[in-house]
């Protein structure tokens, strides 16, 4: 067997996306709503406001997701953003196969951030996420901010680098969509980077987000 999980047949199949990402668990009724949605949305779907209908309908564990791949991501992007237990718990995953975000705008999943409140008498609850597409073409152009081109089996050797790789792609993209305010919420360290055999800290520049 190959130790490369086969991307190429992805598209014809999404039971085998599926297999990989897991497939979305709704509330009853919600996979109707989002199909109306879409509807009176035509081509041009927000994804801020997908992923709000998405959010309010999903009955699928976001902090415990069922498939390896998607655990132990979730997992790796904690390390790499040295997230502690509390922070830990306010990173979530979605599978958003066969969604208007899947269709539209080449999203297969998502991992979001909620921030938490400056104070405790803020009751809005704010998110930032990063939005993933898992193909084998070679695009130059994409919607998602993420594109994920290969994903070993968990048996692999090769699994558990190109797992750390990809979660270090959604640390990077989470520092830059994040605010410096965020960041110090969340406990977010430096990044380390590797000089000349030394390791260095680079902070994280004041960026814009999808939510202030």
């Amino acid at each position: 067997m190959s130790s490369i999980f086969d991307l190429r047949g992805l598209k014809a199949g999404v039971e085998n996306e599926g297999d990989l990402l897991g497939l979305p668990q709704w509330k009853p009724g919600y996979p109707e709503k989002l199909t109306q949605v879409r509807k009176e949305m035509g081509f041009k779907v927000d994804p801020e406001f997908m992923m709000a209908e998405i959010r309010e309908g999903y009955a699928g564990d976001v902090r415990n997701p069922s498939v390896p791949f998607a655990k132990e991501l979730r997992n790796k992007i904690c390390e790499s953003l040295g997230l502690n237990a509390e922070m830990y718990q306010r990173v979530h995953y979605y599978t958003t196969l066969r969604t208007p975000l899947d269709r539209h705008h080449g999203t297969d999943f998502v991992i979001e951030i909620e921030i938490p409140p400056a104070d405790k008498y803020v009751k809005t609850r704010l998110f930032v996420f990063v939005t993933a597409d898992v193909t084998l073409q070679v695009k130059t152009e994409w919607k998602s901010d993420i594109v994920v081109n290969t994903i070993p089996s968990v048996n692999s050797p090769d699994f558990q680098p190109a797992v750390a790789f990809t979660a270090e792609q959604f640390a990077d993209v989470f520092r830059k969509k994040l605010t410096n305010d965020q960041i110090q919420r969340l406990g977010i360290k430096p990044k380390e980077a590797k000089v000349r055999g030394r390791i260095r800290m680079v902070r994280p520049s004041q960026s814009s987000s999808l939510a202030s």
